[in-house]
């Protein structure tokens, strides 16, 4: 008998090492053992899920809680969590960018992270695949990506580009327009703004959108227009939507 609790401890602490298991609590990752990211898209249902797997323990006694990576506050989770004799689940519905966070299930002194984040997006404004500027004029092209921790940039031509543009963030979005003040024919070209985690996410996706600009003669763009591929979007824009790009 000593033999088998021996063999069975060592095995415990085998599966302990690995990462495996830690005793009687165990964490469904979507992704395997060691996948902790839980990605949603926007409006979407995130469910995480913890069993115990020890029949004289409750997933009653399972306790949900939300870690902030700012203040090192922790926020127990009392709402939207579902419980069956062996497993509880915290139910986010309609997710939403504040919901992305460190999200933690405890009982007794087994803790396992879920690390959730929401799914990269980016548009760009104004949305057509081609527009004609007009030489000499303004070209502003806005750029609005959400997403955890997410960070834009521009490229021109597949280049990173020093055409200069104002910038606007929070926690989980970005705001990026770019800014031509006097167009000229060598701003014509393919403009593609990518969306991608920050670097401390340590996560590798990116997430772009295109568009082609053509610039065109001042007087050709003036009074020519009907001459213009059917293709081309003119782009103008007025003073108040210049005030509100």
């Amino acid at each position: 008998m000593r033999t088998y609790y021996s063999l069975l401890s060592l095995f415990l602490l085998f599966l302990t090492s690995n990462g495996i298991a830690r005793g009687f609590l165990l964490p469904l990752y979507d992704g395997g053992v060691n996948s902790t990211n839980v990605f949603f898209d926007l409006g979407s249902t995130v469910s995480l899920s913890c069993r115990v797997t020890e029949k004289f323990e409750s997933a009653t006694n399972i306790v949900w809680a939300k870690h902030s990576e700012t203040t090192n506050e922790t926020h127990y989770i009392k709402d939207g969590i579902k419980t069956s004799a062996d497993m509880s689940t915290l139910v986010i519905q309609n997710a939403r960018n504040k919901d992305a966070g460190n999200y933690s299930c405890e009982c007794n002194d087994e803790t396992y992270t879920f690390r959730v984040i929401s799914r990269l997006r980016v548009k760009i404004r104004p949305s057509k695949e081609v527009i004609c500027a007009i030489e000499g004029e303004m070209l502003l092209l806005k750029c609005v990506g959400v997403g955890t921790k997410v960070h834009l940039r521009w490229l021109f031509n597949g280049h990173i580009n020093d055409i200069k543009f104002i910038r606007r963030f929070g926690p989980n979005f970005e705001s990026n327009t770019l800014v031509i003040k006097k167009t000229e024919k060598s701003h014509s070209g393919l403009y593609t703004c990518e969306a991608r985690y920050n670097d401390s996410m340590e996560l590798e996706e990116v997430v772009a959108k295109s568009l082609t600009v053509r610039v065109r003669d001042h007087y050709v763009g003036m009074f020519n227009v009907v001459y213009w591929p059917k293709t081309c979007a003119v782009f103008f824009l007025s003073d108040k939507e210049l005030h509100n790009f």
